[in-house]
């Protein structure tokens, strides 16, 4: 029964003398020896094996002899691959005379993992995600950029469940059954979840991978947060060029009445002394409604003229004086301390942008505080200038900060803004190659910084 076993097996077996001769072997053996059974019995090894290959396995079975322990080691012969197992047999004086021969063919195997070596090797290196879990959800593989979008180390998502990085309703776990159902899906957008909680957009494919003994499903995914935001600004501006002809429109209508308002109560003003007070009120509402007017002027002739080299000092203490005309100023300080420093610029356009700023700052005045301070100061390298202008005003929540650089969003009362101001003013910096940022708490006050290229 013992011999029965030892042929029905696929791995080869044979037993030898320390000098090589040929004891028995199973069928297997005698398969790749390429004789019959009978005839390799008695022969020596030698005769079988290439020189080299014959010389290597001599050694271990010296080794074998002076050991006395099992030696396993791993060759080829032929283009296949084969792991061994040489086990010592001893006579009754513990003297090693006899070699017990298992060898495996494992040339599909050394195969298999040559061609899951060449697929890490791309998937780690590739330029999108590469996601590989279980049916039941348990993360297997995942490379380095899909570990770095999600906000994880590489390897740190090994283990977890998919349901760790899913979000909306578990979209990843949905296509999960339709991968199951037809064997892959197409390209699909689904809301991915990164370690910090924040969601983000991906783009992925699937297929099914079936083995002998269990499935799994292998992802391929995209960060598309940019593609996303671009086609939201593209469909923003087309809105914005929409509104801004029509705001153009308005603007010029408006514009002659408010003037001839505006010569007519400075008129008035001077002949009807009883009624300066309610006359200086109406032209001080009267520029008000101007400001705005020029705000949605500006938003619609949104476009730089020819950039020269301008003086940032003087524009800043210009925008001040222009601030100081549309706003009542007089219990605020504004500490302009920058000193000359030029860019190459549009400066009307620079005018616009700082206007807005300082004119934001001295109304964000908390009146539950005794003084209201606007400072302008300024730093400069190489290639960039940065103005900094900050208040000790009201300050900005967390939701403001976010929407303060939209187009139309304000937290004025209606009839005091157009919320387009710092949308503008950071459209000027982004075209003089910056931008602008914001950083605010509530209650304390707001720093807004202007970054120029020179």
């Amino acid at each position: 029964m013992a011999q029965t076993l030892i042929n029905a097996t696929h791995d080869l077996m044979l037993l030898a003398k320390t000098d090589g001769t040929i004891l028995d072997l199973n069928n297997a053996m005698a398969k790749a020896l390429g004789k019959e059974k009978e005839k390799i019995i008695g022969t020596n090894i030698k005769e079988y094996l290439p020189p080299d290959i014959y010389e290597y396995r001599t050694k271990k079975v010296r080794e074998v002899e002076k050991t006395k322990k099992p030696v396993h080691f791993i060759d080829s012969r032929r283009g296949r691959w084969f792991d061994h197992h040489f086990y010592p047999i001893f006579d009754e004086n513990g003297k090693v005379t006899q070699i017990a021969i298992f060898s495996r063919d494992i040339t599909k195997q050394r195969e298999a993992e040559k061609e899951s070596r060449k697929f890490k090797t791309i998937a780690d290196n590739a330029n999108y995600g590469v996601l590989i879990f279980e049916l039941n959800g348990r993360i297997s593989y995942v490379n380095e950029y899909f570990s770095k979008v999600h906000g994880y180390e590489k390897g740190e998502l090994i283990g977890k469940n998919i349901k760790e990085i899913s979000c909306n309703g578990n979209l990843l776990l949905h296509i999960k059954e339709k991968i199951i159902e037809n064997g892959k899906i197409d390209a699909i957008e689904i809301y991915q979840k990164r370690k910090d909680g924040k969601i983000f957009p991906m783009l992925v494919t699937g297929v099914l991978i079936r083995e002998d003994d269990s499935s799994y499903i292998a992802v391929t995914a995209i960060d598309i947060s940019e593609k996303k935001e671009m086609e939201e600004r593209l469909v923003e501006q087309k809105k914005l060029a929409s509104l801004g002809r029509l705001a153009a429109v308005v603007a010029h209508e408006l514009n002659t009445p408010l003037a001839n308002i505006l010569v007519t109560t400075e008129y008035l003003a001077e002949r009807i002394k009883k009624y300066r007070n309610e006359l200086e009120v109406i032209k001080k509402e009267v520029k008000n409604a101007t400001s705005i007017i020029r705000d949605i002027l500006g938003f619609s002739r949104m476009k730089i003229k020819e950039k020269k080299i301008v003086n940032l000092r003087e524009i800043i203490e210009e925008a001040i004086e222009k601030v100081k005309m549309i706003r009542i100023t007089d219990d605020v300080i504004i500490d302009n301390r920058v000193n000359d420093l030029e860019i190459k610029g549009d400066r009307e356009r620079l005018l616009e942008c700082f206007v807005n700023i300082i004119k934001n700052a001295v109304m964000a005045k908390d009146e539950n505080k005794d003084n209201h301070f606007v400072i302008i100061d300024a730093m400069e390298n190489k290639d960039e200038a940065e103005i900094i202008i900050k208040d000790n005003g009201i300050g900005m929540d967390e939701d403001v900060q976010k929407s303060a650089l939209k187009p139309f969003f304000t937290t004025r009362p209606l009839g005091e803004g157009t919320g387009l101001g710092l949308f503008i003013a950071n459209w000027i910096a982004e075209e003089h190659g910056g931008g602008i940022k914001i950083k605010s708490k509530k209650g304390e006050g707001t720093e807004v910084k202007v970054r120029l290229k020179k």
